[in-house]
C-alpha cells in the first residue's frame, strides 16, 4: 500500500513539475514572440511571421547544442553554443532597428528643408507630407507614407502623428511633431519652423560625428580588448590543442575561463561607457 502512495505521489509531483515547466515556457514563448513582433514590424518584414521566427530560433538553438555536442562530446561547449544561437537573432534584429532609427533620423533632417520648401510653395501640410514620401526613399518614405494612409482614412492629423511616435521612437521626430501640432493650435508659420529645427538638428549631427570621429580610436580599442582573448585562445587550440584540453575538461579550467571572460566582458563594458558620449 505504501508503495502504491509513493508512486501516485511521485507521478503526481512529476506531472506538475511538467506543468509548470510548461507554463514558464509558454509565457516566455509569447513574450518572446510578441518582441519579435514588435522588430519585425518596426522593420517592416512581411515574409515570416513572428510565431514562425520564434519557432525557428527555438529549433535552431536546438539543433546548434545537438550537433555542438555530437562534435565535441562537450557538454558546456554545447550549451554556450546554444545560448550563443539563442541570443545572436535576438541581437541582430536590434542592430537592424538601431541601424534604421539613425537612418530615419538623418533622412527627417534632409526632409525637413524639402517639407519647409513645399509649405512655402502652398501646398498644405499632408500634401507637403505625401511629396516627401513620393521623394524619399525608406525608412523616412515607408513610415510617413503610413501616416499619409492613416489621414486620409478618416484619422484626423493629430491623431496620425500620434500614431506615429509610438511606432518611431525617435526625439527628433516628438520633437518636431509636438512643434507643428503647437503651431497648428497657436498659429506661426510651420515652414521658418521647420527651418530652424532643421539647422539645429543638422548642428547637433556635425558635433556628434565629431566627437565619434575624436573617440574612434577610443572604441576601437575596447572591440580589440574583447576580441584578442578569443582570438589569442583560438591560435593556442589550434597550436598546441592537448595544452588547452586542460581547460575544458576540469571544473577549475573552466572556472578560470569563466572568470577571464568576466574580466574581459567588464573591461569593454567599462571602455564603452567612456567613449559613448551622446550629444
Amino acid at each position: 500500500m505504501l508503495t502504491v502512495i509513493v508512486s501516485i505521489a511521485t507521478g503526481l509531483s512529476i506531472m506538475c513539475f511538467v506543468w509548470a515547466v510548461g507554463l514558464s515556457m509558454g509565457r516566455r514563448f509569447a513574450s518572446e514572440t510578441e518582441q519579435y513582433g514588435n522588430r519585425l514590424r518596426g522593420l517592416y518584414v512581411r515574409s515570416i511571421t513572428p510565431r514562425q521566427l520564434t519557432l525557428l530560433i527555438y529549433l535552431g538553438t536546438a539543433l546548434v547544442c545537438l550537433s555542438t555536442y555530437l562534435t565535441s562530446y562537450n557538454l558546456i561547449v554545447s550549451i554556450v553554443a546554444g545560448i550563443l544561437a539563442y541570443i545572436l537573432p535576438g541581437q541582430i534584429l536590434d542592430y537592424l532597428w538601431i541601424r534604421r532609427m539613425r537612418r530615419f533620423d538623418i533622412q527627417l533632417t534632409e526632409g525637413l528643408s524639402f517639407l519647409a520648401n513645399n509649405l512655402r510653395s502652398g501646398m498644405a501640410l499632408p500634401q507637403a507630407i505625401e511629396s516627401l514620401v513620393t521623394n524619399s526613399d525608406a525608412p523616412l518614405a515607408e513610415e510617413f507614407a503610413l501616416t499619409v494612409r492613416e489621414y486620409t482614412h478618416g484619422r484626423t492629423l493629430p491623431e496620425a502623428f500620434a500614431s506615429m511616435r509610438q511606432r518611431v521612437p525617435s526625439e527628433n521626430l516628438n520633437l518636431i511633431l509636438m512643434a507643428i501640432e503647437i503651431c497648428q493650435q497657436q498659429g506661426g508659420n510651420i515652414a521658418e519652423l521647420l527651418d530652424t529645427i532643421g539647422d539645429d538638428l543638422r548642428e547637433m549631427y556635425d558635433i556628434g560625428e565629431k566627437v565619434k570621429g575624436i573617440t574612434a580610436e577610443g572604441r576601437l580599442q575596447a572591440k580589440l580588448l574583447a576580441l584578442s582573448p578569443l582570438i589569442l585562445g583560438l591560435m593556442m587550440y589550434v597550436a598546441q590543442p592537448e595544452m588547452q584540453e586542460a581547460f575544458y575538461g576540469n571544473i577549475v579550467g573552466m572556472a578560470v575561463i569563466v572568470f577571464a571572460a568576466l574580466l574581459t566582458l567588464g573591461g569593454f563594458t567599462w571602455m564603452k561607457k567612456i567613449v559613448n558620449i551622446n550629444v
